[in-house]
């Protein structure tokens, strides 16, 4: 397919190593996909010399000078002056020196050792893990504080309330291996079936170490570019290459996750370069240090894709920002005929998260992941490398027709000024009569419902996330469980907000008859995002008291790091400690936070107090921030002295 190129902007390939846990239809026509190069890629980076890819490990630096080479080969152009590398500070987590005991001791006076990487092996690393205590039968038991607890599965573990044991000792058939340190979390300790047999035989006691050690080192991410006629504006296409590296005997490939992004974006690199040849033009970018370089950047991470047997393609956003990308790439896929649906409730982790942190529009394209990620399992024989190959192709042939566009439209992604409509583009105007249209179906749904709608020759799907209740037990028919505290210090409970994600779909919008409505399966806990409070003042009507709970950890980038206005701040005070986001040019306080771990609920909240001015906006009284004038110690003593109250609410 001759395609002239018509991206103004830089390309630039960037692989990380800042490792996430990552995640088709099929194809029509593949054209001259390579698919022999995307298999030799695969076969490389997986082979005996990669040894599952640890960052820090010979085989990761195996699989870099490998890359780099590739790089080379394909005409990329160094992004650093002369090198392809950049250098980062990176914690190394040394498995090849870890040390690991596993001893069941039953009540008779016998004893048993298990072995590492054949009997049992650990979700996670531990830097100082020493565990010594008895073994419960389960969850039932009665007696899990302060004990291992034998479970079927960790379904078992999650429906559960109350204490925390010391180990959760799980049956798995294949082990899974996480490279990421949660020393304050209970550890998980995954048994092949006859060990978890054999601890559960009689009663007894066991003693866990596992200690890994640590280091900080240096190591490297890897990116070139092709130039491009606009120097202030780029396309990133990032992957990660790293894996989770060996365990005993055992080792973890990484194929689907993800020797399979790697060889689509260097696939995808030896498209344009072909491209290229001809028009000379090009475009693409990476995160903290690349995107200050740039006026505007667009990121398209790949992660996990082309598993055998897969016929959807997965395109996540990482916040709602990103949707008309997002919309923009779904319908070239699908009248190319592929299958193609878009996950927007950032639940799909990949490296676009780290630019949409930044403030560039980042998605992953990718499949849905399965048990087989992280594990043994994940070996060659799962790709499909035509598919993989004709992925690639596409990709590249939507950058180089469609990158003008993308660079140079989507200035603004709060005006929509474009998106595509069957493969077509339509203008802000046109986007936000449409945008009109959601909105009036939007509110056809009650809580958890959802539906799909046609709207102007296109499908929409729309799911109601949020639940606006005026009364606590309202609320409850959700989550009866529920404990939130009615009044606090001269403040009553008015309204409460709960937004959920949408884990919870007993069907895929592929699977939904249009125009009707339905509601999503039940709701857990688990499911919560996000609780709004809004307390009005008892005696002053004027006085408003406003409290956030967020169930994750990046609340501070996502609600505060757009406002440029805003500065954070940690205080100590009482002997806790506390975030404080104040204005600015004012040094007003605007917000307080601090954060509340109540074992397996974890959750940020923000409080903020408001008094109503004698200014008016559209029909509503102006609220502005009521701190005491100010005075930072009276502020922080309020909240200090009110947080037992403020932490009241559980959901379990």
């Amino acid at each position: 397919m001759n395609v002239k190129m018509k991206t103004q902007g830089v390309i630039i390939f960037v692989l990380c190593l800042a490792f996430l846990v990552g995640c088709s239809g099929t194809a029509k026509d593949v054209g001259s996909a390579n698919s022999s190069y995307v298999e030799r890629a695969c076969r490389e980076l997986t082979s005996s010399k990669s040894q599952g890819r640890l960052t820090g490990t010979e085989g990761n630096k195996y699989a870099e000078k490998y890359i780099v080479g590739e790089f080379k080969k394909i005409g990329l152009l160094p992004y650093f002056d002369d090198s392809f590398t950049h250098e980062y500070e990176h914690e190394y987590l040394d498995f090849e020196n870890q040390m690991n005991v596993f001893t069941i001791t039953y009540d008779d006076g016998t004893s048993y050792e298990l072995v590492f990487a054949e009997d049992y092996m650990l979700t996670n690393p531990y830097k100082d893990l020493d565990i010594e205590c008895l073994i419960a039968e389960g969850v039932n038991d009665g007696q899990i504080k302060d004990r291992a607890i034998l479970v079927e599965d960790m379904q078992e573990y999650r429906n559960t309330d109350g204490e925390k044991p010391k180990a959760i000792l799980v049956k798995e058939s294949t082990f899974f291996r996480s490279i990421q340190n949660f020393e304050d979390n209970v550890p998980v300790i995954r048994l092949k079936d006859d060990a978890f047999d054999l601890l559960g035989s009689k009663p007894g006691k066991l003693h866990i170490v596992n200690k890994t050690p640590m280091t900080t080192i240096s190591a490297n991410n890897i990116i070139g570019k092709f130039k491009g006629r606009n120097s202030q504006r780029g396309i990133v296409i990032s992957t990660h290459f790293d894996h989770v590296g060996r365990a005993g005997d055992l080792t973890f490939s990484g194929a689907f996750d993800n020797a399979s992004g790697v060889a689509s974006m260097l696939s995808i690199a030896k498209h344009i370069a072909e491209y290229n040849k001809e028009s000379r033009q090009g475009s693409m970018a990476i995160a903290d240090r690349i995107c200050s370089d740039y006026e505007k950047l667009v990121n398209i991470n790949i992660d996990c894709i082309g598993k055998k047997g897969e016929e959807t393609i997965l395109i996540s956003g990482y916040i709602q920002e990103n949707e008309d990308l997002m919309d923009a790439l779904k319908d070239y896929f699908v009248n190319q005929g592929y299958r193609c649906e878009l996950e927007s409730g950032g639940n799909y982790v990949s490296d676009h998260i780290s630019f949409g942190i930044n403030h560039v529009q980042a998605v992953n394209i990718g499949q849905e992941v399965d048990s087989i990620i992280h594990t043994p399992l994940d070996t060659i024989d799962i790709l499909d490398f035509e598919y993989i190959s004709a992925i690639s192709k596409r990709i590249s042939e939507y950058i180089t027709e469609y990158g003008h566009i993308i660079l140079g439209s989507l200035d603004s992604v709060d005006q929509h000024d474009i998106v595509a409509t069957d493969g077509k583009y339509v203008d802000s105007s046109s986007y936000e009569e449409i945008y009109k249209k959601i909105h009036a179906e939007e509110e056809k749904l009650d809580f958890n419902q959802y539906m799909l709608v046609d709207i102007d020759g296109r499908s929409h799907f729309i799911h109601n996330q949020v639940g606006l209740f005026k009364d606590l037990s309202d609320a409850q028919e959700y989550f009866p469980k529920l404990e939130i505290p009615e009044q606090l210090v001269g403040y009553r409970l008015e309204e409460l907000m709960i937004v959920i994600d949408g884990e919870h779909f007993s069907d895929s919008p592929g699977n939904i008859k249009e125009g009707t409505i339905y509601t999503a399966g039940d709701i857990h806990p688990r499911h919560i995002r996000q609780i709004n409070l809004d307390y009005w003042g008892i005696d002053d009507e004027g006085c408003f008291m406003g409290i956030e709970y967020y169930y994750y950890d990046d609340v501070y980038e996502l609600v505060f790091g757009h406002d440029s206005g805003l500065q954070l701040k940690i205080v100590e005070y009482g002997g806790t400690e506390y975030v404080v986001i104040e204005h600015k040019e004012s040094g007003t306080i605007q917000y307080i936070s601090f954060t509340v771990d109540k074992g397996k609920e974890k959750y940020i909240v923000v409080v903020r107090r408001q008094v109503a001015t004698d200014e008016e906006y559209e029909g509503h009284m102006i609220m502005a921030p009521d701190w005491f004038d100010n005075s930072l110690e009276e502020s922080l003593q309020f909240i200090h002295e009110q947080r037992g109250s403020i932490e009241e609410i559980s959901i379990n």
